[in-house]
């Protein structure tokens, strides 16, 4: 009994290690492609706003140059840029992971009579832990038959 409560514990943990790893991946990997596309854009922006400006005078030639070198040194803007959209990508992904980490957590957090580390002791009865870990199981059979290898998966142009 106390051995398939382990079991859905480590599963648990496994699951929520793997889904947080792969959202904080994708939106760190979404997150940095945002950023370069944003730098991009903001390029053209400054090129074409500050070439097309029909009042000018020394002083603010000269407060427009600033502006300009300022916002077209990409390491300045950049930095920002790249913690902003990484945080708010990242959040977004792990919005997306919510049922595996719900699940996950689910199984981990299940009671255990007599456990070896005392915060392992859990709070959730072992029938809904076992049944978390037995959801991740057929969530992670979902992904590997159709997401990786393909079975069963619709035709996307259809």
């Amino acid at each position: 009994m106390a051995i398939t409560s382990h079991l859905a514990k480590i599963i648990g943990l496994g699951a929520v290690s793997l889904a947080t790893y792969e959202a904080v991946g994708n939106g760190f990997r979404k997150g940095t492609n945002k950023t370069d596309a944003d730098i991009a854009n903001s390029l053209a922006d400054v090129y074409i706003s500050h070439q097309f400006e029909s009042k000018t005078g020394k002083i603010k030639e000269s407060v427009k140059k600033y502006y300009r070198e300022t916002l077209l040194d990409v390491g300045f803007i950049e930095t920002f840029l790249d913690v902003k959209n990484v945080v708010v990508e990242s959040v977004k992904e792990l919005g997306g992971y919510l049922l595996p980490i719900g699940l996950g957590l689910g199984a981990f957090f299940t009671k255990v009579k007599k456990p070896n580390v005392k915060f392992l002791k859990g709070f959730i009865p072992p029938f809904v832990g076992k049944a978390c870990a037995i959801g991740l199981g057929i969530l992670g059979g979902k992904v590997l038959f159709q997401d990786i290898m393909g079975i069963s998966n619709r035709n996307k142009l259809d």
